[in-house]
C-alpha cells in the first residue's frame, strides 16, 4: 500500500518528473486525485482529465457488478 501511494501524484506534481510523462499519463490514479486536487488549488481541471475519469469509471463499474455478484455471499465474511 505504501508503494502505491508515492506512485499516485499526492507528494509530487507531473511537472516534477519532466522526463517520464508516461509514467503520468499512464496512471490512472493521476486522473482521479487530479479532479480532487486542482479545484482544491483554485484551478479547473482540463477536460481530459475529466473524460478519462469518466471513461476509467464506465470500464470499472462493469467488473465491480460482475465482481459483486460472484462474491455476494462472502461479503459479510470480508467485513
Amino acid at each position: 500500500m505504501q508503494i502505491a501511494f508515492f506512485m499516485t501524484p499526492v507528494f509530487w506534481t507531473p511537472t516534477s518528473l519532466p522526463h517520464r510523462q508516461a509514467f503520468v499519463y499512464f496512471n490512472p490514479f493521476y486522473y482521479l486525485v487530479e479532479v480532487v486536487r486542482a479545484p482544491l488549488l483554485g484551478q479547473a481541471p482540463p477536460l481530459s482529465v475529466w473524460l478519462t475519469v469518466i471513461a476509467f469509471n464506465c470500464l470499472a463499474a462493469p467488473v465491480a457488478i460482475i465482481f459483486f455478484a460472484r462474491c455476494r455471499a462472502r461479503i459479510p465474511f470480508w467485513v
